[in-house]
């Protein structure tokens, strides 16, 4: 029984070229910070993930994070909406001028985790 598709095994392979492509030979350190952060990016994060319709081989929709915090966004994606709020995930509505929205608060507000403003607020 095949575990992922031929088309799943082909993008993974080109998401692996690109990713280390990007990357270069030395060390990547990990986007978000958050405490508890490793320090050097192992994982990439699809900030418009496949299943909302973003690409998983777009190195644009792609942020390089350490596993500690990709396992704290991708937890709290869908629970609080925290990760929507502050750009790390892109609702399914998303056109390309959010997803540079979502960049552009990704780099201006590293808030903690109980920050509850919207601060998509600040391009409507």
């Amino acid at each position: 029984m095949r575990l992922k598709s031929k088309k799943r095994e082909r993008e993974d392979r080109l998401r692996s070229k690109l990713l280390k492509a990007r990357r270069g030979p030395g060390p990547v350190w990990c986007e978000a910070h958050f405490p508890g952060c490793f320090g050097a990016a192992t994982d990439g994060h699809e900030v418009h993930t496949s299943a909302r319709g973003g690409s998983r081989v777009d190195m644009s929709n792609v942020v390089d994070l350490c596993r500690h915090c990709h396992m704290v966004i991708t937890r709290s994606s869908g629970q609080t909406g925290w990760a929507i709020r502050h750009g790390w995930v892109v609702a399914s509505w998303a056109d390309a001028r959010h997803l540079l929205d979502a960049a552009i608060v990704r780099n201006r507000f590293r808030c903690g985790f109980d920050c509850t403003k919207d601060h998509r607020e600040t391009f409507a």
